[in-house]
């Protein structure tokens, strides 16, 4: 199961909250461990929050919380993809000489 939905009636209207185990892909996309690849920062963070659900210690969030767990440095996926950049950039000069 991804999560939990919430719905009631307030003065507004119907309101709703979303919260879940783990973060939506979009919020994965564009946290600061997207950095193009599967790393091994990825995997310990994963298995850590595996960790702790299987501990009964996680606690669900919504996904603006989810964001801003997952935030880290974001100029990680920067440099991900100026490296990204000038390898092809070093690749592309090889093969034309």
């Amino acid at each position: 199961m991804f999560g939990l939905s919430f719905q009631w009636e307030s003065d507004n209207g119907w309101q709703k909250k979303e919260i879940s185990w783990w973060p939506k892909p979009a919020a994965f996309f564009h946290s600061g461990l997207n950095i193009g690849w599967w790393s091994p920062d990825c995997e310990l963070w994963f298995q850590k929050r595996l960790r702790e659900i299987k501990q009964n210690r996680a606690e669900l969030w919504t996904q603006v919380e989810w964001k801003n767990k997952i935030q880290f440095i974001q100029k990680s996926r920067q440099v991900a993809m100026a490296n990204d950049k000038l390898a092809a950039e070093y690749l592309r000069h090889k093969i034309v000489q």
